[in-house]
């Protein structure tokens, strides 16, 4: 995998199936070299920076999650929100924003504006739920993943719901996202009934990370999240992010054992 991700052009040590904001194409015949490369990679600085926006976001979800569990104030919660907003405002007033980076939130409100660039992959992603229907068109049937209009390098990471939702159909998508609250809620319920603060606060930020993966990997498969790089828990194809759910999971077994001590 780790071969693969350099082939690609990417950083050392950078998750493969975080890089799914870039724009992917179906050629005819063999494909250029760069086919799948991302804007980020042509600027090591760039991917860097990208890498960083995005774990940033995840990280202020889990403290956020910590924080309300903790029992924060309300005041001390809005001062938060301000300092938030007020970094966004400075990021867009001084233009720290790389060009492909506001062209994705741009894509973001209008994914027609650049539909074989930038918003090929999320046109395709939101044809393909579309399609999908109720019942899906069956179970390795789809005709927008199957036939490579939704890219191979991530279909099967960063936009795998909207495969389910083609080959499963609306019935399939609500029964993942059914799964994926339950686990939601058994993880709130081990914070709950840990006796041990610390331990409260590790179940609340392990929820709170695997919310704010769920809501943004499907919110960005149907348009209304920006395309970045996040996966869907237990669902993307991706060794770092499968070990990394694996040992939250290992973590909330470890509270729930210790519930009585």
């Amino acid at each position: 995998m780790d071969g693969l991700a350099l082939s690609k052009g990417l950083l050392p040590g950078e998750p493969f199936e975080n890089q799914g904001g870039f724009p992917c194409h179906p050629f005819d015949g063999e494909m250029p070299p760069n086919a799948f490369r991302s804007p980020a990679a042509e600027r090591p600085t760039g991917a860097l920076v990208d890498h960083q926006i995005r774990e940033g976001f995840g990280e202020l979800a889990i403290v956020a999650g910590m924080f309300v569990a903790g029992g924060v104030k309300a005041r001390h919660l809005l001062v938060l929100c301000l300092a938030v907003y007020l970094i966004i405002a400075l990021v867009f007033q001084f233009n720290l924003l790389h060009d492909y980076q506001m062209k994705r939130l741009a894509v973001f409100l209008n994914p027609e504006i650049d539909p074989l660039g930038s918003g090929y992959n999320l046109r395709q992603s939101m044809i393909a739920i579309g399609s999908g229907g109720i019942f899906g068109k069956g179970l390795f049937s789809g005709t927008q993943s199957r036939l490579d209009f939704l890219p191979p390098a991530v279909r099967h990471t960063d936009f795998i719901f909207a495969v389910i939702g083609e080959e499963l159909g609306f019935i399939g998508g609500a029964a993942v996202i059914a799964l994926l609250f339950v686990l939601l809620i058994r993880t709130l319920r081990v914070a709950v009934l840990s006796r041990n603060h610390f331990g409260m606060l590790i179940a609340a930020g392990i929820a709170s990370m695997w919310l704010f993966q769920v809501l943004v990997n499907i919110g960005m498969t149907i348009g209304i999240m920006p395309i970045t790089g996040i996966p869907l828990p237990f669902i993307s194809y991706g060794g770092s992010s499968m070990v990394a759910n694996m040992a939250a999971a290992g973590l909330l077994l470890s509270i729930y054992s210790r519930r009585w001590q």
